[in-house]
């Protein structure tokens, strides 16, 4: 089998699979380490309300209830909860390249990949392995942990719910409907996130949101919040939460990492080179919003020590772009 590809992809999530979907006309390569990538996501779910994820979609909503301060605002915020491990396990069968699970890519050096199985080469190396990239250094990360579960619900709720308190330090809480059920979960700057979600699991029992001990599927997960990362080298490109093209505020990541993936498959359509690529991202319009987005989680953090404040400055203000 040749080792020789004209794109590798590094990474088998929702960025990666985007990025290789459609490529027919190329030698595709693409790596996993999971066996199967599609599984086991600590993530609520939530998508914008756009035609490609509506077969995916569970549920919809229209409106997000945004807690904080003994206070609760009304958002329209329009949207699906989408069942993402069948939107990503679709993408997978229906690519047309060479995939390789259960391989670890241990290192890049120039136009090569190291795994355990091998070295490949290819003219185009994609970056789409997650928040904790290979192809940066820790220092240029910085993240919340984020834990989801899904619990059965004891009522119908019809909209997507945010939970602020301060010890949920610089994130916050959520449910989002599914139907029958719904993603539960906490993504904040802590080390007993467990603890966290089992709080916020109480006391959405107490509201009468979920049934008493009925969780199941906890998942454990990062999510960055340094913004979109443009390397100054190397010769590769970084799609999904590898390039943080993540909202830096709320965590929704579906969306973004989609619309990157799409950006750099059509770069490397064109014959686009890596520096040619980086001077069109710094001006894409996605970027410049990930960028006002990071402006506001800075203002959240400073403000932290009042919720209130720092929710309305933040979160409520970010709502009118």
């Amino acid at each position: 089998m040749s080792s020789r590809y004209d794109v590798i992809i590094v990474g088998g999530g929702l960025a990666g699979l985007t990025v290789a979907d459609g490529l027919d006309s190329m030698k595709v390569l693409l790596i996993d380490m999971k066996k199967e990538p599609y599984k086991n996501i600590a993530c609520a779910e939530w998508t914008p309300k756009l035609p490609e994820f509506a077969p995916f979609s569970e549920y919809s909503v229209e409106y997000m209830e945004i807690h904080y301060a003994n206070s609760v605002r009304y958002l329209r915020s329009p949207g699906f909860v989408i069942n993402r491990e069948k939107y990503q396990k679709k993408l997978l069968e229906r690519l047309k390249v060479d995939v390789h699970l259960g391989e670890r890519a241990l290192k890049v050096e120039g136009h090569k990949v190291i795994t355990t199985h091998g070295t490949y080469t290819a003219e185009y190396i994609i970056g789409a392995d997650g928040p904790l990239s290979i192809f940066r250094k820790k220092k240029e990360n910085r993240y919340l942990v984020a834990i989801n579960a899904k619990a059965d619900l004891e009522r119908e709720i019809k909209n997507t719910i945010v939970y602020f308190d301060q010890r949920f330090m610089y994130g916050y809480a959520w449910c989002f409907p599914r139907g029958d059920v719904a993603n539960c979960g906490v993504g904040a700057q802590v080390r007993n996130i467990k603890d966290l979600l089992f709080l916020w699991m109480g006391i959405l029992e107490k509201r009468g949101v979920v049934k008493r001990n009925k969780i199941y599927d906890i998942h454990t997960g990062i999510i960055p919040v340094t913004g979109v990362f443009i390397p100054e080298n190397g010769g590769y490109f970084l799609v999904g939460d590898a390039g943080g093209f993540i909202d830096p505020l709320t965590g929704a990541g579906i969306a973004f990492a989609r619309e990157s993936a799409k950006m750099v498959k059509s770069a490397i359509q064109k014959g686009m080179n890596v520096g040619e690529f980086r001077k069109e991202l710094r001006s894409w319009v996605v970027a410049r919003f990930l960028d006002r987005r990071k402006k506001k989680r800075e203002v959240l953090e400073k403000e932290w020590h009042n919720i209130k404040r720092a929710v309305e400055k933040s979160w409520l203000s970010s709502f009118r772009e």
